[in-house]
């Protein structure tokens, strides 16, 4: 039985426990890699995260080397500063049009003399109703109208040269007009009713009405103050010479009979000098002892209507007024009634500049005053010119410059005075006389009367 039991339990034999030996030896390494790699996974798995670490420094150098980015941030902040800072450069344009505004409001250091109403040398800017009366004058086309030539450079003159009132005014009518017919009679009324007063000798011509019933009836309105007719005063002459100091206020020269009269001077300038009126007389003359014609009444509405400044300064029983003379020499006189010189206001206050104008005598300039400026003094006893009626005269000398109305104005009277003087007038019996032709130059005879 002993012995059964020792070969039935094999694995006490030496033999038995030399391989069970062997396989422990064998198997321990074996089981410890299958168990190792569990505990070396997690160490691979542990250095990636140790990796990142390493890794994460990088990021953590770059926070340090982000801060230098951060760094220039504010610095770009001054750049973007800068910006804000441009806009204001900006702003300055916005600002820099108001230096241009000064010359706009350049007039009014008319204002002190009361001229509030008076605009700039020229419209240097024109309002958008004006350009659009420019486009429509533009767009006139011809029909065989009397002086209708005359329309597109008057109008634009008038629309140049006018007080800004003025130039408001005109353009609205222009603009109201709904046809060319109407437009042409617009500029007629100019025309004859204004443009040809100012060069007339006497008494102001027939007026083509206004298209527009507004005009009419402001004319009516005008009529209700127009009283009496004015009569030449001699004592205007007379008293404009005693203000002025018997001198011509443009040449300084001193009237003939006074330099006689002061023994003859010999190192002063003399000529015959003479009382002007600034404003025509024409404008407050007219036939009868009461109530003035339409024809005048239209005159004064326009006059009023172009020079707003007049309304406070002029009216006709002031037409001989000392505010609307001055003492000229006979020539400037005549030249000055022509509208080839003026005085031009300037912003110094009683102080002109001499405007001389294309048809003015070349042989008569050398007696005017070297610098143009002339200066009105101030005087106690007697009024001086007023500047709103020299502005006044001053810009119908820009406006016949700028247009042909003063010459075809001047056509007109020499026309008359050869008519009168030629025995043309006579309607021949043979049927060959030109009646149009009579009746056209007829129209503008009371023009020279």
């Amino acid at each position: 039985m002993a012995k059964r039991n020792r070969s039935a339990s094999p694995s006490n034999t030496p033999r038995t426990q030399r391989a069970k030996r062997r396989l422990a030896r064998a198997s321990p390494p074996t089981a410890p890699p299958p168990t190792a790699p569990p505990p070396t996974a997690p160490p691979p798995t542990a250095p990636p995260p140790t990796a990142p670490p390493p890794t994460a420094p990088p990021p953590t150098a770059p926070p340090p080397t982000a801060p230098p980015p951060t760094a220039p941030p504010p610095t770009a902040p001054p750049p973007t500063a800068p910006p804000p800072t441009a806009p204001p450069p900006t702003a300055p344009p916005p600002t820099a049009p108001p230096p241009t505004a000064p010359p706009l409001t350049a007039s009014p250091p008319t204002v002190p003399r009361g001229l509030s109403t008076l605009s700039t040398d020229t419209a240097d800017s024109l309002t958008s109703l004006e350009k659009d009366a420019r486009v429509r004058i533009e767009a006139y086309e011809n029909q065989s109208l009397r002086d209708e030539t005359l329309l597109k450079s008057g109008l634009n003159a008038f629309l140049t040269w006018l007080p800004e009132a003025g130039r408001t005014s005109l353009a609205r009518d222009v603009l109201k007009t709904s046809s060319g017919r109407e437009l042409y009679d617009v500029f007629m009324n100019l025309f004859t009713g204004l443009a040809a007063p100012m060069k007339s000798r006497s008494k102001a011509p027939s007026v083509v009405e206004s298209p527009h019933s507004k005009r009419q009836e402001q004319v009516d309105t005008v009529a209700a103050t127009l009283d009496q007719p004015e009569r030449r005063d001699s004592s205007f002459a007379a008293q404009l010479q005693l203000r002025d100091n018997y001198r011509c206020v443009i040449t300084g020269q001193l009237n003939t009979d006074q330099w006689e009269h002061e023994g003859e001077p010999g190192n002063v300038s003399h000529g015959p000098t003479e009382g002007a009126h600034i404003i025509p007389f024409a404008f407050a003359s007219w036939p009868g002892v009461s109530g003035a014609p339409r024809d005048t009444s239209s005159t004064w509405t326009l006059l009023y209507k172009c020079f707003p400044a007049l309304r406070r300064v002029l009216a006709v029983e002031e037409i001989n007024t000392l505010r609307n003379g001055i003492t000229l020499r006979d020539s400037v006189h005549t030249q000055f009634g022509k509208f080839t010189i003026a005085l031009k206001p300037t912003d110094i206050e009683n102080e002109y500049e001499v405007k001389t104008y294309k048809r003015y005598p070349p042989a008569d300039i050398p007696a005017i005053p070297s610098d143009r400026h002339v200066r009105l003094l101030p005087n106690t006893e007697h009024e001086i010119p007023c500047p709103a009626i020299l502005d006044a005269h001053w810009r119908m000398c820009e406006i016949f410059n700028a247009s042909a109305m003063g010459d075809t104005i001047e056509r007109h009277r020499r026309d008359w005075e050869e008519l009168k003087g030629s025995g043309r007038a006579v309607v021949r019996e043979d049927g060959t006389t030109d009646l149009a032709s009579l009746l056209d130059i007829a129209l503008w005879g009371q023009v020279s009367a």
